[in-house]
C-alpha cells in the first residue's frame, strides 16, 4: 500500500473484513477501539454475507492487529487512531459516523495530521506568554456536569478571575468537555492493550490550555497555556516514545486462515496427534535398545504401557480439534499525563 492512499470502508464492511480472518480477541480489541460496542459487533457479526476482502485492507489490518500501542484522538464526534507501522511510519484511522478510513504516513506528518484534525491554527506563536492558573477541583468537576445556562453564569461572573473565565469560555466551545489523548499499550503478549498515558487540554483560539490533572496542589488543578506548535510538538514526542515501543521486532501474520480458526479442526487434532507419536516412537524405540536387561514378561508390559499411552494420545488429539480459549485481560492502570 502507497504512502497517504487513502482505503474508505463502511462499518458493516469492517465487521465482515474481520470475519472473513476469524473475530479474535485482537479483531475484538480493534472494533471497540475503533467505536463499536459490544451490542453492534453482534448485530453487524449476523448481518454478515462474507466479502473479499481487499489486499489494501488486509495488509492494513494485519498490521495494526500485530501491534501493541496506540494512540486515541478525540474532537466531538470525531475520533483518530494511530498505530504504529514501523520505526517511521505510522497507520492512520479517521473515524466519523459510520466512516472508516485507512492511510499510511510517515511519522513527521504527524503534526499536519493533527493540525487539520483538530482545525488548529499552527501560526500565531511570535508574542506568546505562558500562563499558569489553578482551578478547584470542585469547580473542575462542576462544569463537566452542569447546564449550559449555569456555565453562562459562571463565565459572567465577575468573582471568578477573568483568565479562569477564560479558560471556561474555550471549555463551553470545546462541545462543552476536555479533550483528551490517551496511549494504550499492551504488557504481556496476550493480554488487551491498557492506558498508559493520558494527556487532557482544552483548546483556545490562539493557544492550548493543558490540564494538569494528577499534580493538584491545595485543591488546585493546574492549567498552563501553551502554544499550539509547542504542543503538538510535545504530543508528537510522545506519541513516537510510547508507539515505537509497540512494534514487534517481526511482525507475525495475526490474520489466520480460515482453518486455524475454526472452532473445531481435524487439522489441528492430527498435526498435534502426529508431533505426539513421533515423541512416543523415540521413547519406544530408546527403551527398546536395552531390551536385553528386560526381565521376563517385561516385553508384555511394555506393549501394555505403549497401547495406553496411543489411546491417552488419541483422546488428546480430539481436544486439540478444538480452538484454545483466549486470555482474559487484566485490569486497567490509568495515568494521566504530568
Amino acid at each position: 500500500m502507497k504512502d497517504a492512499q487513502k482505503i474508505n470502508v463502511s462499518s458493516q464492511n469492517l465487521i465482515d473484513a474481520l470475519i472473513e480472518f476469524g473475530f479474535t480477541k485482537r479483531a475484538r480489541e480493534f472494533a471497540i477501539e475503533s467505536g463499536f460496542t459490544l451490542k453492534e459487533i453482534d448485530q453487524q457479526k449476523k448481518k454478515s454475507k462474507g466479502i473479499e476482502v481487499s489486499e489494501p485492507l488486509k495488509e492494513i489490518l494485519n498490521s495494526v492487529l500485530s501491534m501493541s500501542s496506540i494512540a486515541r484522538f478525540e474532537s466531538g464526534e470525531k475520533t483518530l487512531l494511530v498505530f504504529p507501522d514501523s520505526k517511521s511510519n505510522i497507520i492512520v484511522e479517521r473515524i466519523e459516523e459510520n466512516s472508516y478510513e485507512f492511510s499510511k504516513h510517515d511519522f513527521k506528518e504527524l503534526n499536519s495530521i493533527l493540525t487539520e484534525f483538530y482545525g488548529w491554527d499552527t501560526s500565531k506563536q511570535d508574542d506568546f506568554m505562558k500562563v499558569n492558573i489553578g482551578l478547584s477541583s470542585d469547580i473542575y468537576d462542576l462544569i463537566h456536569g452542569i447546564e449550559p445556562s449555569g456555565l453562562d453564569d459562571m463565565i459572567e461572573d465577575e468573582n471568578f478571575e477573568l483568565q479562569i473565565r477564560h479558560f471556561l469560555r474555550d471549555f463551553k466551545r470545546n462541545y462543552h468537555q476536555v479533550s483528551k489523548i490517551i496511549f494504550k499499550k499492551r504488557r504481556i503478549n496476550t493480554y488487551v492493550m491498557e492506558e498508559d498515558h493520558v494527556m487532557l487540554f482544552v483548546p483556545s483560539e490562539n493557544f492550548i490550555w493543558h490540564i494538569n490533572y494528577e499534580e493538584i496542589m491545595d485543591d488546585q488543578i493546574i492549567l498552563t497555556s501553551n502554544s499550539v506548535p509547542t504542543y503538538l510538538s510535545v504530543v508528537q514526542k510522545i506519541t513516537e516514545e510510547i508507539l515505537q515501543g509497540g512494534i514487534p521486532n517481526e511482525k507475525k501474520k495475526v490474520m489466520n486462515s480460515k482453518e486455524e480458526q475454526k472452532k473445531f479442526s481435524f487439522k489441528r487434532g492430527f498435526s498435534f496427534f502426529w508431533k505426539s507419536n513421533l515423541i512416543l516412537l523415540i521413547t519406544i524405540l530408546a527403551i527398546n535398545i536395552n531390551r536385553a536387561s528386560f526381565s521376563e514378561g517385561g516385553g508384555g508390559l511394555l506393549l501394555l504401557l505403549y497401547l495406553s499411552w496411543e489411546a491417552l494420545l488419541i483422546l488428546l488429539s480430539f481436544f486439540a480439534c478444538f480452538k484454545e480459549r483466549e486470555d482474559s485481560s487484566p485490569a486497567r492502570k490509568v495515568s494521566s499525563a504530568s
